[in-house]
């Protein structure tokens, strides 16, 4: 899985580095604060995935990743056996993303199986406590906003709404154990969700304005662990080369942070 934490400054809202699929959607969306934070969004995607591939809604709402490649029969996209639009798995990998935003602050996550991700702002830590205490939210004592990522990140990976938690057993507990191989990482911590499905563990990091929680389906597809080696080799190669733009100046290597899980 990459993640990717991005400062708006970073994210140009220009329609033109949006793919044309991405631009057909975008047609559709007239609230000006809206495109251009579904602009951001798409392409702080691409940081990740490249300029070639579209992140577009599936038949359940959910993005997902969606490129070109050739098909050896007709099918119901193209009716020929020419290039058509398909989900980008069926030649490459099962692709997933998940996109969260906050304020000026982006966060988006690309992964091999079902993720979802959050960004909660510090500032809205006196809000969210309320919400939990509205509905029931109980266990670990937890600082708020990263209660809050966490549920959302699991609400995103689930499908849900926040409407349907009502009425549930919900419990948030912390996990005392380290995560992530790297030293960079040794601040992060983790928060197992009951209450929403099977349990599942949600990774977060705090920074001093914000915590972002992910959490991602586990998978025993040997499809996906066959895919996986090649998805992740070509999202290496992109991230690295946007590291050593954002190293080349101050001002965009503070906006551009990257999470390896």
């Amino acid at each position: 899985m990459r993640i990717a934490i991005m400062h708006a400054t970073a994210l140009a809202p220009d329609p033109a580095l949006l793919t044309e699929p991405e631009r057909a959607v975008l047609a559709t969306l007239h609230n000006p604060r809206r495109r251009d934070e579904w602009i951001r969004g798409r392409v702080a995607l691409h940081r990740l995935l490249g300029p070639d591939v579209s992140v577009l809604a599936d038949a359940t709402g959910a993005p997902r990743i969606w490129g070109r490649c050739p098909l050896s029969q007709p099918t119901p996209l193209s009716g020929t056996k020419d290039l058509a639009l398909v989900p980008v798995e069926v030649a490459l990998a099962d692709s997933f993303v998940s996109l969260a935003h906050d304020g000026e602050w982006f966060a988006v996550a690309v992964a091999d199986r079902a993720v979802g991700i959050d960004l909660c702002l510090r500032v809205h830590g006196a809000r969210v406590a309320k919400i939990l205490a509205w509905l029931g939210v109980c266990g670990s004592p937890i600082d708020p906003v990263a209660a809050w990522a966490a549920l959302e990140a699991v609400l995103k990976l689930r499908r849900l709404g926040i409407e349907e938690l009502r009425g549930r057993t919900l419990e948030l507990r912390a996990n005392d154990q380290p995560i992530g191989r790297q030293p960079a990482q040794a601040h992060m911590e983790s928060i197992v969700a009951v209450g929403i499905g099977e349990p599942v563990t949600v990774q977060l990091r705090g920074d001093v304005e914000y915590v972002i929680g992910w959490a991602e389906e586990a998978s025993d597809n040997p499809i996906t662990a066959r895919f996986h080696s090649d998805l992740c080799g070509v999202l290496a190669d992109v991230v690295q080369g946007s590291e050593r733009c954002a190293r080349a100046n101050d001002a965009a290597a503070r906006d551009w942070t990257m999470v390896y899980a």
